[in-house]
């Protein structure tokens, strides 16, 4: 994994984010990770940026945008939860779950 390094961000917090090198991998790159706002709350974001190089391949610089993903993210780990729990529901009960497509018998 040349040109990236772990960090943690937050004191108390377990998760990492990785932070590239952006000058040694010349590549684009998407991450979420989260962040503490001046009010003290943690909120989830999208980190985007693309290399900006001439013709010849010279890195010029990058340009990128951190979006607010806090609403995304809240319903995405709201959706692992319950699928989560429906799995320990059914390997409990012993029953199963199965899909049959009309259209097609």
């Amino acid at each position: 994994m040349d040109g990236l390094r772990r960090s943690t961000l937050m004191t108390g917090q377990t998760f990492g984010i990785t932070s590239y090198r952006l000058e040694d991998q010349q590549r684009s790159y998407q991450t979420e990770y989260r962040v503490k706002t001046p009010g003290g709350q943690f909120r989830w974001v999208l980190d985007s940026a693309s290399p900006i190089t001439t013709s010849g391949g010279t890195l010029q610089g990058f340009i990128g945008s951190i979006v607010d993903n806090q609403l995304r993210k809240t319903a995405e780990l709201a959706r692992d939860r319950s699928e989560h729990r429906l799995q320990i529901a059914l390997r409990a009960s012993s029953i199963g779950i199965w899909q049959w497509d009309v259209d097609c018998h």
